[in-house]
């Protein structure tokens, strides 16, 4: 099975959802994805015992510019080794 990252409306749908006192399983169902995907969105993104779209979408951005920045940073790095 293939991962495949949440979009951002599908954040703002598992909020609602959530309100709405859907279950994982039944969140799942309603996105078409597996309700792994679902547990570790909640369980990486939920503050406080609650999950909100906006800090989730807010981590992401974090977690992909600074992932960017590391790999740009392994390329200079790798530009400036010389070979005797």
């Amino acid at each position: 099975m293939n991962y495949q990252q949440l979009i951002d409306s599908q954040r703002y749908q598992i909020e609602a959802y959530l309100k709405a006192e859907y279950t994982i399983t039944q969140i799942a169902n309603e996105l078409g994805v597996h309700k792994s995907t679902i547990s570790r969105e909640l369980r990486r993104n939920s503050k406080k015992r609650s999950y909100n779209a906006s800090y989730a979408l807010q981590q992401n951005l974090k977690q992909t510019f600074t992932l960017q920045n590391l790999i740009l940073r392994g390329k200079e790095d790798l530009m400036n080794i010389t070979i005797n």
